[in-house]
């Protein structure tokens, strides 16, 4: 549970030896607000339902030990309207994964509220990929919802169709981009996808196969006008 910086995606430097939470995988992060804040993910203790912030990245505060959702992991939390917004992932029930399909929502990272406790039939749809792109919730994947307030969601066919195992997305350039990425023995490729308006997409260069190049479960994230993928797994390896 370290935490390494880096300015430019090569030269990385280790800032924190040691964190105050638990050596947590499949957790979520991202920025809001000038912090960086963390939330769920799985440790040798078990799942989590902790939050945590950083105004630098370095110094961590727990906002709440139990946010009122059930601990989870493999989640997805994202901000829209200014607010978080914390949906699905994987809690554990003592002998079995199960699949959770609530969403939550909070003003200060704080006290949390929950906008629904079925709000898709996430069972029948794979696996999948939020956004909050012009003002808009999306969920993307073999099956495709949006919602305008994160509660109401309407299925809708987007005019590329997405096929894969494992999908992730980012905005890049005010852009909504898709990443398909499918296994094919220790091997996999790579499908990608624009959209201007999460309706209408495109595959730039005939959606290009990737290969083995990027593997699956990276964390995509846009930084400095660039597009980076982060760690994943190529088979049974992993990377970092």
């Amino acid at each position: 549970n370290d935490i390494w910086m880096s300015s430019d995606g090569d030269i990385w430097v280790q800032v924190v030896e040691q964190t105050p939470f638990d050596a947590y995988s499949n957790m979520a992060i991202l920025e809001w607000n000038n912090k960086l804040w963390l939330s769920g993910g799985s440790s040798s203790d078990g799942l989590s339902e902790e939050v945590w912030s950083s105004t630098d990245g370095i110094n961590w505060t727990q906002e709440t030990a139990n946010g009122g959702f059930i601990a989870r992991d493999d989640h997805f939390m994202y901000v829209a309207d200014d607010k978080l917004y914390i949906s699905s992932g994987y809690g554990f029930n003592g002998l079995d994964h199960y699949l959770l399909d609530d969403l939550w929502s909070s003003n200060d990272g704080i006290n949390w509220t929950q906008e629904s406790d079925a709000f898709l039939a996430l069972e029948s749809v794979g696996d999948h990929t939020y956004e909050y792109f012009n003002d808009t919730h999306w969920f993307l994947g073999e099956t495709n919802y949006h919602s305008v307030d994160g509660i109401n969601w309407e299925m809708y066919t987007p005019t590329q169709s997405f096929t894969g195992d494992n999908f992730f997305s980012l905005i890049y350039e005010n852009e909504l981009w898709l990443y398909a990425y499918t296994i094919d023995g220790i091997n996999g490729t790579i499908r990608f996808y624009r959209s201007d308006d999460g309706l209408d997409w495109d595959a730039p260069h005939g959606g290009v196969l990737l290969g083995n190049l990027i593997p699956m479960a990276s964390q995509a994230l846009s930084h400095n006008d660039r597009v980076y993928f982060v760690g994943g797994k190529i088979g049974a390896v992993t990377l970092t």
